[in-house]
């Protein structure tokens, strides 16, 4: 599971959309459609691949999960980024900063959120 998830992130940073989303797919597969990093991934593969509609369904289903509160909308950013949505990524970030999400601690070195470094 861990595996195919690490493949698919090598695969989109070499803009091989295809191959990532199959090895995201499978990733989420064997984790019960439960992990939402991987959704968070599947999520961004498929904007960057310009399959918008994907995105968007991913999305959606992070934040059923957020509402239910198995996850924060951090999970959402990298995604709504790819989408051209900056403002909404920002705002997933610090609803997230204000629950106290833990995951927040990786955000100056989260590769797929370096456009955010210049904001404040």
């Amino acid at each position: 599971m861990v595996a195919c998830a690490v493949l698919g992130l090598c695969w989109e940073n070499e803009d091989k959309y295809k191959r990532a989303i199959v090895e995201l797919q499978k990733a989420i597969e064997a984790s019960g459609r439960q992990s939402a990093s991987y959704l968070d991934y599947l999520g961004r593969a498929y904007a960057a691949s310009g399959n918008r509609v994907q995105g968007e369904k991913i999305l959606d289903e992070l934040d059923q999960m957020s509402k239910s509160g198995r996850v924060t909308p951090a999970y959402r950013a990298a995604t709504l980024l790819v989408l051209g949505e900056k403002g909404k990524a920002i705002d997933a970030l610090e609803e997230s900063f204000g629950t106290g999400d833990g995951t927040l601690v990786w955000l100056k070195v989260e590769p797929r959120l370096l456009t955010l470094s210049s904001e404040p």
